[in-house]
């Protein structure tokens, strides 16, 4: 329900009519219009106006990409590589809103009836295609996805390949700020260079708030079963846990990668996401995959 473009500072309202009592999602589909390089933000709020209340507001990012000169950077006349220009693609994409508080699994509480939707468009302005409220419903859990996973397709082979990218060389990524930048504190962070800047880290304090998101597209050879080995560190919040939810090509495939705990490290770590002590594996079709 609802489409048509929203601008800054303009309100609307939408009736919805709920059959079941129960948790809801809020699916918004949208493009953002040409304007400041900032993200678009918009309170939304369940029967009652927006009243300045931070838990209701949310951004509908943009998407970017970093321009690169081949696979990596453009280099200076010195060698050093250059920070990439960001440009914005023009796209339509889906955001699927919950509560940013304790129900942020459960969904918003509705109960049956005919309930109003408020949004109000706090900077920028979108034009929106759809509005959807949806009931929550739960993840598989691990085991339950790759029990399905080998019934499906009668194998429990490995990929046959190993799919190494570089956090620096993303495909898209919602937010400018989201930044490459360089560490030389260790020659196993991979490029690395003694005298000249090699990009070969992602993030940091630049990717501390919650809705920024990254993606990869990786190219897979064989089908079969593969897992995760992230390598990170989380010093920008000392001695504080940070997670990540995790998409195979924007669905997010148990409940597991809904919430990834990235433990508070000082150096670079490896981490592989598990269920109990089970390392968790994905399977993946041949042909191109984004995860994100």
């Amino acid at each position: 329900m609802c489409s048509g473009v929203i601008k800054e500072n303009e309100k609307v309202t939408i009736p919805f009519e709920i059959t079941e009592k129960a948790g809801y999602s809020i699916a918004i589909t949208y493009s953002a219009l040409k304007g400041r390089n900032v993200s678009p933000q918009i309170a939304i709020s369940w029967d009652k106006p927006h009243a300045d209340n931070e838990d209701e507001i949310y951004d509908l990012p943009r998407t970017w990409t970093d321009v690169r000169e081949g696979e990596r950077f453009k280099l200076d006349d010195y060698g050093n590589e250059l920070s990439p220009m960001p440009i914005e693609k023009k796209s339509e994409k889906t955001v699927v809103i919950m509560p940013q508080n304790d129900s942020w699994k459960t969904g918003f509480a509705l109960s049956k009836g005919t309930h109003t939707l408020y949004l109000e468009m706090l900077q920028e302005q979108v034009e929106i295609k759809s509005v959807e409220v949806n009931k929550v419903t739960s993840l598989l859990s691990y085991k339950d996805y790759i029990d399905n996973a080998k019934n499906k397709y009668g194998t429990t082979d490995e990929g046959a390949q190993t799919i190494y990218k570089d956090a620096e060389l993303l495909h898209e990524k919602s937010h400018l700020e989201v930044a490459v930048s360089y560490d030389r504190s260790s020659p196993n962070i991979h490029p690395s260079d003694p005298s000249r800047i090699r990009y070969n880290i992602l993030g940091g304090s630049s990717w501390s708030s919650a809705g920024q998101w990254v993606s990869y597209k990786v190219n897979v050879d064989k089908a079969g079963f593969y897992k995760f080995n992230i390598v990170y560190r989380q010093r920008t919040i000392t001695g504080v846990d940070v997670r990540r939810r995790i998409y195979i090509d924007d669905v997010v495939p148990f409940n597991e990668f809904d919430c990834v705990l990235f433990p508070a490290e000082k150096s670079f770590t490896e981490l592989t996401p598990k269920s109990d002590n089970d390392e968790c594996y994905i399977y993946l079709d041949k042909g191109e995959h984004e995860i994100k």
